[in-house]
């Protein structure tokens, strides 16, 4: 799980950068962490234990990261786990598989109709 709370806050890093600086599309970010949260929810990791690892590992970097990129990336990862938690934890490994190639699909998608709706604005 620490591998996984590690490779969120790099994808919040490279979502940040990309959205502040270079513009370039952070979609496919966006489907690579949804796919991370339900890994770990297909896993059997409970939802209090990936919750509070991920708030322990904010606090811990806390001094290199500024407050606005945490409340950022809890504000983008959170609801991925919200919505990963709805899903039960399947049998077969084949399942377990779909369920995160899904809900990848799940979060690129949101990410393009938030987008969407920044634009219209």
């Amino acid at each position: 799980m620490k591998k996984a709370i590690c490779i969120l806050v790099l994808i919040g890093v490279s979502t940040s950068v990309q959205a502040e600086y270079v513009h370039d599309p952070i979609c496919p970010l966006v489907e690579d962490a949804a796919m991370m949260v339900m890994a770990e929810r297909q896993d059997g990791t409970p939802e209090s234990k990936f919750r509070n690892s991920l708030d322990e590992t904010l606090r811990k970097y806390s001094n290199i990261y500024s407050p606005m990129f945490i409340k950022t990336l809890k504000e983008s990862i959170y609801p991925l786990i919200d919505a990963a938690y709805i899903v039960p934890v399947r049998d077969d490994e084949k399942d377990k598989i779909e369920e995160i190639k899904k809900f990848g699909l799940y979060g690129y998608e949101t990410c393009i109709e938030e987008l969407s709706l920044e634009i219209d604005e």
